[in-house]
């Protein structure tokens, strides 16, 4: 895909098709009469970490998957403790 392409493929583990991204055009006002065009991709990173890699870490925001065996005795505990807020 060029730098013109309008939409992008991902493909996801867990999902057997790809799923297509559409660039979307946001508009800034940069001062009264000025105002910006920014086209993009709405793709969001994100870094994942193991339990015992998290250990000692202030965490704001986290995702948590407690449905798989990967965790042993007390490791959801563990993985939940350093979270800082319930809200968050």
């Amino acid at each position: 895909m060029g730098f013109n392409a309008t939409r992008k493929s991902i493909k996801f583990k867990q999902i057997d098709v790809p799923c297509d991204i559409k660039r979307v055009t946001s508009r800034f006002m940069l001062s009264n009469s000025l105002y910006i065009n920014r086209k993009q991709f709405p793709i969001i990173l994100f870094n994942a970490i193991t339990v015992d890699k998290c250990q000692g870490l202030p965490l704001n925001k986290v995702i948590i998957d407690l449905s798989t065996d990967a965790f042993g005795n007390g490791m959801s505990y563990v993985a939940l403790f350093f979270v800082c807020t319930i809200n968050g």
